[in-house]
């Protein structure tokens, strides 16, 4: 059981937020939709309406502006949640009451959680609703639930549970925002510089896998051909974020908030982490604004110019400013 207590606190700093995201969620389908079948209306008897037929279903349920609206809701909600309770004495406050870690934990993440289920399978079947009771249901036959409300509803399970596992070893709100969005972007971003590494010193051929993108948790948002075994990937790892975020929000040593990182045996992977793919981004970047008819050489060359340069940068910023090589 989540005690009230904890509820009424935790409402008190995200109830701003928890209302934001059931009013993006409520615009996201019943006024999209609304709209949709106004425009199915106009051109409902021109010759390719029919032959469309799937596409605009699935386009009505797809993701969209809005999609990108509640992740960053989400983001918000995570880093309120544990980031900014770390920046301020309400973290101290949080540790004097009589709860335990454990409690305090899974009140945010059930409150989170509850928030983003509740408003997007109510906002999804009010635009069900609506094209039900009017002329178009025959389009639902067409409809994939599993591409348009289990795709995207295990997607932002695995949102939340992994931008709150980010902020359970991240020292304030700053830290956890940004190594949530280098995170959820480094899948992509990691396959694309090792790509470029590897053609840039022409190493041979290699074959990349589809491993990136079931790792890129937005994807599941907007894409709509995952099977239903490609869903089990983000069920799995929501859960495994919850579990290591439960284990890591017990340990984290309170004295330390409001460092970058408030586990200092995780400092080395993040210094190592960090010049390794600024070295692979700096390369990267070096590459795309020099001519692709170039000697081999001369792009070697320029990689390792604009790797070196990246590497340097990142080395001072990690040193000055996120405190990674100070003990």
């Amino acid at each position: 059981m989540v005690p009230k207590a904890l509820l009424k606190k935790e409402w008190k700093h995200v109830s701003l937020l928890i209302w934001a995201i059931f009013i993006i969620g409520f615009i996201q389908f019943p006024l999209m939709i609304s709209l949709k079948i106004e425009e199915w209306k106009t051109d409902q008897d021109q010759p390719f309406f029919n032959e469309h037929i799937p596409f605009e279903i699935h386009s009505a349920f797809s993701g969209n502006l809005f999609s990108i609206v509640l992740l960053g809701l989400i983001l918000g909600l995570s880093a309120t949640f544990i980031g900014k309770e770390r920046n301020s004495k309400r973290h101290d406050f949080s540790l004097a009451l009589p709860f335990s870690r454990t409690s305090m934990f899974m009140t945010k993440m059930v409150l989170g959680l509850t928030t983003i289920v509740i408003s997007f399978m109510i906002s999804y079947w009010i635009g069900y609703f609506l094209i039900a009771q009017s002329e178009f249901s025959y389009m639902l036959t067409h409809l994939d639930f599993l591409a348009t409300f289990v795709s995207p509803l295990a997607g932002y399970f695995v949102l939340f549970t992994f931008t709150m596992f980010i902020g359970t070893f991240t020292g304030d709100a700053r830290s956890q925002l940004s190594l949530s969005v280098i995170f959820l972007l480094l899948p992509a971003g990691l396959y694309l510089m090792i790509r470029e590494f590897w053609m840039v010193h022409e190493l041979g051929y290699v074959r990349f896998t589809e491993l990136p993108q079931r790792l890129s948790w937005p994807m599941y948002l907007f894409d709509n051909s995952f099977n239903l075994l490609d869903l089990l990937v983000p069920i799995i790892f929501g859960f495994v974020f919850l579990a290591l975020g439960l284990l890591l929000f017990e340990k984290a040593p309170a004295e330390r908030s409001g460092e970058f990182i408030v586990f200092p045996i995780l400092k080395p992977f993040f210094s190592i982490g960090i010049l390794v793919c600024s070295f692979l981004l700096g390369g990267l970047l070096m590459t795309a604004f020099i001519p692709y008819n170039l000697p081999v050489s001369a792009r070697i060359i320029a990689y390792w110019f604009g790797a070196l340069l990246a590497v340097s940068f990142a080395w001072v910023i990690s040193k000055n400013f996120l405190g990674l090589y100070n003990r």
